[in-house]
């Protein structure tokens, strides 16, 4: 046996076998990832469904469009595991539809082709063949108009004016069975987001809608935004102003006149807020004028009013020294209760002197008509109490009473119609 180890060519001719089985494996393996058999055998088959495949669509791209061919369908393969899987993880082949010699503006069945997928596999793709539309490719020009929404949100009687789009006009590319089917243009604007801005300025999407009012998506416009400026529109009323004073005058002094200009301002605000409103206030401080003159002074803005034409008038104001007088025994009105009777006790009469005190030719005018003294007893029951007098007055009168309060005695009608039968009885 050491012999045979020894010698040259045994080694040589164990070397040559040895070299011999090496390549036959080699070539086995090939023909194994070839053929899909071994050696020893056919392999194993299988079956694998990959969805979600995108189809690549071979057109005109500069002249026409289509419709109908869906972004992905389903292939499911089958064959040898030693080619499918490799094919299931790479997913190196592709799916195509090919429609660039088929004429336009016709409906057209094409089979969803493959490429790159062994031929010793087979291919099944759902749906095999689609219905394609080959449309025109067509660029128009359109006009933009604008629209508007959620012009609630500004306010009762607001509304968006002057509105001007820019650019007026975009480009639209599509197919032209949607091009000639374009009813309207519009830009969308969406007046919550203004804030009651007197102007606005607002970058809005471009919309295409069909003659029937549908919006259409398929379309590219450019550009796909424009910018729309307009103006607000506030409701708006004329409304009077009435003079309020508070303070006093310097001791002496009356006004005979006083004069606003403007005597009318426009208010701006909600139509419900203008439609509570008949008039608006002045406020002029009495204590800051000491002689005749023009003041200006501020408007009094409502609430709920958003602003006013003018937050400032003038009032021309003509003082006068005042004069007192004295007028005696005015007539003191009662309210109460039916039920009830009312005894002065004081003073003991339904009467009180009154001072007025103002300009002398208003003054000198003046009467017991002019003046109304009231004493409110509706919510007093029996007894004794002490009343403030109320009294209602012209504006620049100041005036005093003899005594602010007057003690009366309240009775039932039913008591007072007892006493005096006992006392008519006892005569």
């Amino acid at each position: 046996m050491d012999k045979f180890i020894n010698n040259l060519w045994f080694l040589r001719i164990v070397a040559l076998l040895l070299s011999l089985m090496l390549y036959m494996s080699i070539t086995i393996e090939s023909e194994t990832g070839e053929n899909g058999s071994s050696f020893f055998g056919s392999s194993s088959e299988d079956t694998v469904t990959i969805s979600d495949v995108e189809i690549e669509v071979r057109y005109d791209q500069e002249n026409t469009v289509y419709d109908g061919i869906p972004q992905t369908v389903e292939v499911t393969l089958s064959g040898p595991k030693n080619i499918l899987t490799p094919a299931k993880q790479k997913k190196d082949f592709k799916l195509f539809v090919d429609i660039q010699e088929l004429p336009a503006l016709e409906t057209h069945r094409v089979k969803i082709q493959h490429e790159g997928i062994s031929d010793k596999l087979q291919v099944k793709i759902e749906p095999e063949y689609v219905d394609v539309f080959i449309d025109e490719k067509v660029e128009k020009s359109f006009t933009v108009s604008a629209e508007t929404f959620n012009e609630k949100e500004l306010g009762q009687g607001y509304s968006a004016t002057d509105l001007t789009i820019e650019p007026n006009e975009v480009e639209i590319t599509g197919a032209k069975t949607l091009i000639d089917s374009i009813g309207r243009v519009k830009a969308i604007v969406n007046l919550a987001t203004i804030n009651n801005s007197r102007s606005f300025e607002q970058v809005s999407e471009v919309k295409v809608y069909d003659k029937e009012g549908r919006n259409i998506t398929e379309l590219i416009v450019e550009p796909s935004t424009v910018t729309v400026k307009g103006t607000i529109n506030i409701p708006s009323k004329t409304v009077p102003v009435t003079l309020k004073k508070e303070g006093s005058l310097p001791e002496g002094l009356s006004i005979t006149k006083s004069t606003v200009k403007p005597n009318e301002i426009k208010i701006y605000g909600p139509q419900d807020k203008l439609d509570e409103i008949e008039s608006v206030e002045a406020l002029l401080d009495l204590s800051s004028i000491e002689d005749d003159g023009r003041k200006t002074i501020s408007v009094t803005v409502p609430e709920g009013i958003e602003r006013v034409s003018s937050e400032t008038v003038e009032v021309d104001v003509t003082l006068e020294k005042e004069e007192t007088k004295v007028i005696e025994d005015v007539t003191i009105t009662t309210e109460i209760k039916e039920t009830f009777d009312i005894q002065f006790i004081d003073p003991e009469e339904d009467q009180l002197d009154v001072t007025i005190t103002g300009v002398s030719n208003v003054v000198n005018q003046m009467n017991k008509d002019d003046i109304t003294l009231v004493l409110d007893l509706s919510d007093l029951n029996e007894g004794e109490h002490d009343v403030e007098v109320q009294v209602d007055i012209k504006d620049d009168i100041k005036w005093t009473l003899a005594q602010e309060k007057v003690k009366v005695k309240i009775t039932s009608k039913e008591a007072s119609e007892a006493y005096q039968e006992t006392e008519v009885s006892q005569r």
